[in-house]
């Protein structure tokens, strides 16, 4: 009786844990194992990375459409607009990584210059969202003008693994009105002149004088 008593002693004294009656009722707060956090912070990382990609058509049209992108006369809308109504066409298509404009006669300067621009935004988001630079094999927009010179652009990326990211779609008003192709002698005399006239004043005040990045910004894409 006294020794069957004493045997009974270490397993009063063992703690709860190590107990094999107690794991049934073990507590709601133990740690979950590693695997699953291994996975579960795994998810996360492609949850973030798929995010940077669905994300990325829109800044593309932002970037495009952006009131930094001024050239001379107007900002993108109102250089496609305007080249759209004198070439009478309503619908623009722009590849962007083979830098390709249809119709081709929109492949000016001002247009091409700032479409070539986009391809570094889209290595930049690849790579920082833990791709190749090269992962996107497609990027396009599709642009459609309106009479009340209104343009709806739709940006549309597709992935190595052929994924499709597709952009909302962009609504943008031109309020600048002016020819693109067949201008006179007069026109482009004008022109000229006011590109010269901002050369100089930039050659004597500087930047500084302009103020605002924005506007400054303006003054140097006319002056190319």
């Amino acid at each position: 009786m006294f020794i069957g008593w004493l045997t009974c002693i270490p397993a009063v004294l063992l703690p709860h844990s190590l107990c094999r009656f107690t794991t049934a009722n073990a507590p709601a707060n133990r740690q979950m194992p590693i695997v699953s956090v291994v996975r579960c912070n795994n998810r996360k990382k492609r949850m973030a990375r798929r995010k940077l990609l669905n994300g990325l058509p829109n800044d593309l049209v932002d970037s495009f459409f952006s009131t930094l992108r001024y050239w001379e006369k107007g900002y993108m809308s109102d250089w496609i607009v305007n080249s759209s109504i004198d070439l009478k066409v309503k619908k623009v298509h722009i590849d962007i990584l083979n830098k390709q404009i249809t119709p081709k006669e929109l492949e000016i300067k001002p247009i091409s210059h700032n479409v070539a621009g986009l391809e570094s935004i889209i290595n930049k988001v690849t790579k920082h969202a833990g791709f190749e630079s090269d992962f996107i094999k497609q990027a396009v927009f599709d642009i459609e003008i309106y009479d009340n010179r209104q343009l709806k652009c739709k940006a549309k990326l597709i992935g190595e693994n052929g994924e499709i990211f597709d952009s909302k779609d962009y609504i943008e008003e031109s309020y600048e009105e002016f020819k693109v192709f067949n201008r006179s002698l007069i026109e482009k005399g004008i022109e000229m002149f006011k590109k010269r006239y901002y050369r100089l004043k930039i050659s004597i005040f500087g930047r500084r004088a302009f103020g605002k990045l924005r506007y400054t910004k303006r003054l140097e894409n006319t002056m190319k």
